[in-house]
């Protein structure tokens, strides 16, 4: 990244100043208080947004209520500006929002969304750029003097540790532990490969003999499928047979139903029969007991008649 010009409005010191730097090496050199580190802390502010350790209200122009920093740089021959800026909210002072210029093209943004890009762009890994803390900046890019202290005067570990994180030297820790992993494990599915395919010889020639049982058993079927064919023709007729004769057993019933209703009404008419006969012989001797009365009657009325013929 090579850094072109930056402009400072309402930053600390500075009420609206452009600051250009030239190619190559650059010495910023002053008195104590003359504005240095601001320069410093707004190319910071610029790419990074407010942090916990760069906070708006040690950026922001005392009795101000508006401030803004532009910054331009080269990175990867691409020309990229990038505004943030700053305005106060009674005793608080807050980001608002910028833009970023990358090739000619702007892009509105928020303060996350402006340091999303530049993280994108500087190729910085988003889990050492917080909100609380630059680590990779602040410790290859930007050191104050009393933060250099404190690195110098760490304990040996937390040294080595921070800058295992800043240069990511630990992913290759870790990608080496993971490849241990992965080559143990490697190791253990050889061996057991290799316990599965050491009689592998023997499971070829079990393999060819299933194969030819194989082939020996489509033959069979092969020529079983006449036979299979002309059964299923049997069994289609036999079906058939069975359903007709269903058929002449259920109408074979129905007749029989039927005679069981003549058989009962014959039944009844043959005792309608019987019962006339009797009455009718009944009849008869009825009949035949009155004649002989009537005949008596008419013999007892002649008696009479000549009777009195005779008396006469």
């Amino acid at each position: 990244m090579i850094i072109k010009y930056v402009k400072l409005e309402n930053i600390r010191s500075y009420t609206k100043q452009t600051i250009e730097f030239p190619e190559g090496p650059v010495l910023l050199s002053g008195d104590i208080g003359s504005g240095k580190s601001t320069i410093l802390l707004a190319i910071e502010f610029a790419l990074f947004g407010i942090m916990r350790s760069l906070s708006g209200s040690s950026l922001l122009r005392n009795g101000k209520t508006k401030g803004s920093v532009e910054l331009n740089f080269c990175l990867d021959s691409k020309d990229i500006t990038i505004k943030r800026a700053l305005k106060r909210q009674g005793n608080d002072v807050r980001q608002d929002s910028g833009f970023i210029i990358i090739g000619g093209k702007k892009t509105e943004g928020t303060a996350v969304e402006l340091k999303s890009k530049i993280l994108d762009l500087l190729g910085y890994p988003k889990e050492l750029v917080t909100k609380t803390k630059s680590l990779i900046y602040r410790y290859t890019v930007y050191t104050p003097q009393e933060e250099m202290k404190q690195i110098l005067l760490d304990e040996k570990d937390y040294r080595l540790d921070t800058l295992r994180r800043v240069f990511q030297i630990d992913k290759y820790k870790r990608i080496r532990e993971n490849t241990q992993i992965i080559i143990r494990e490697i190791r253990e599915k050889t061996k057991e490969f290799g316990g599965m395919i050491f009689d592998l010889e023997e499971k070829k020639k079990q393999k060819k003999e299933r194969e030819n049982e194989l082939k020996n058993v489509i033959t069979k079927a092969d020529e079983l499928k006449p036979k299979i064919k002309a059964a299923e023709s049997v069994v289609k007729e036999k079906k058939e047979g069975r359903v007709q004769l269903e058929e002449d057993i259920n109408e074979l019933n129905e007749l029989r139903k039927k005679e069981e209703v003549a058989n009962t009404r014959l039944k009844e008419k043959v005792t309608l029969i019987h019962d006339y006969k009797e009455n009718t012989e009944v009849l008869d001797k009825s009949i035949k007991e009155l004649n002989a009365k009537i005949e008596n009657f008419k013999i007892d009325i002649l008696k009479e008649n000549e009777s009195e013929v005779e008396n006469q």
